[in-house]
């Protein structure tokens, strides 16, 4: 057999076993846990996921809520005994340290079992903590001694807690890295709101994203962000080495939100592909891709009665969080979804093939 011919043969050999193992494209990418409720409650939302896969959020029952911050750790979920407010968006570190509010009013962190009242700015009466950062580092937002002023904060251990200020009214910070960077929005003078980025060195800083107004909800350890536009019809995302990018939509008037950024370049959010859909849970596999509706790759899972949602938080494994809801009823429970390696098998036969210059290609949708 010539070369050329033996080539062809194998490339059609690789492409059915990719077909195989792969199925059509991104199908069999992710497995869904279903992380239920606490008990009692109907209703659990994941706003964030370590790299071990611990995720925090609030679980409450939708008939008379009250909001009860959990945490779910190696299969299980946990009430951390704290009511925290409807408006509180529970982070979480690596070492499993844990930020929402509702000791005294106050923002928290928790460690092991143990709470930590981290107060509020001078003359304020409360606060709420947002984003931890593997430093043990806080952002949040808190009263300050001017009634109806809210400012964005930084704590640490060996500073207490920090006013990171405002380019013009109430400022609030979302989520932080391991750089110390921060972001969030700020209300400014034309009394929209503005994406921002902070750090020590430089202070807060408007990403100028404006238009009808943005914020900054997520950043990695790259110091990418991404973020919103106000109203949600459109999302961006932001680098130094890029300025402001939109990222895709569904198509014109279609809303969609950006949540948050893995050092992949990964982005997940939620959005509404076509009229009469509803939010779903979707997935940007990096800044200039299209958006994937997660919905697409569990069809049992809508003929089940249930629709992923929202996705809140993305880890530099992959593993995305958010929650789901029941399409004809009121329950909604969080959910983590765990990329699924190729097989051992046909990760070594394709790099072998590829160390031959016969063929080269990834599985899944995006290249």
């Amino acid at each position: 057999m010539q070369i050329s011919s033996m080539k062809n043969v194998i490339t059609l050999l690789l492409l059915a076993a990719i077909t195989l193992f792969c199925g059509p494209a991104m199908a069999a990418t992710y497995t869904l846990t279903d992380l239920g409720t606490l008990s009692g409650n109907n209703a659990t939302q994941a706003w964030d996921i370590n790299s071990s896969g611990q995720v925090v959020g609030r679980s409450y029952n939708t008939a008379s809520p009250s909001y009860t911050e959990f945490l779910w750790s190696n299969g299980s979920m946990q009430s951390l005994g704290v009511t925290v407010t409807s408006d509180c968006i529970p982070g979480i570190n690596d070492s499993g340290q844990v930020v929402g509010d509702g000791i005294n009013g106050h923002a928290f962190l928790w460690t092991s079992g143990s709470f930590r009242d981290l107060g509020t700015l001078a003359g304020g009466t409360a606060s709420s903590a947002s984003g931890v950062n593997n430093a043990g580092q806080v952002v949040g937002i808190s009263d300050t001694a001017t009634a109806g002023v809210r400012h964005a904060f930084i704590w640490d251990a060996a500073n207490g807690m920090q006013d990171l200020g405002s380019l013009g009214g109430l400022s609030s910070a979302r989520r932080m890295n391991d750089s110390g960077q921060a972001v969030g929005y700020y209300i400014g003078s034309d009394s929209k709101q503005h994406a921002f980025i902070w750090s020590q060195a430089t202070g807060m800083q408007d990403l100028g994203v404006v238009a009808n107004g943005s914020k900054a909800n997520g950043i990695n350890n790259l110091g990418q962000v991404v973020g919103e536009s106000a109203g949600g019809f459109g999302s961006f995302y932001w680098s130094t080495a890029t300025g402001s990018v939109n990222l895709q939509t569904f198509g014109p008037s279609r809303r969609i939100y950006a949540y948050d950024i893995n050092s992949k370049g990964q982005i997940v959010g939620y959005g509404s592909p076509a009229p009469g859909t509803g939010d779903r849970a979707v997935l940007w596999d990096n800044y200039t891709s299209a958006p994937i509706d997660l919905n697409s790759l569990f069809p049992d899972l809508i003929a089940s009665g249930w629709i992923l949602s929202e996705a809140t938080g993305i880890n530099d494994n992959g593993q995305i969080t958010g929650w789901m809801r029941q399409t004809s009823g009121s329950a909604l429970h969080a959910f983590v979804l765990t990329p699924v390696p190729l097989p051992p098998a046909l990760l070594l036969f394709g790099s072998g093939l590829a160390g031959l210059g016969i063929f080269r290609r990834r599985c899944g949708k995006h290249s």
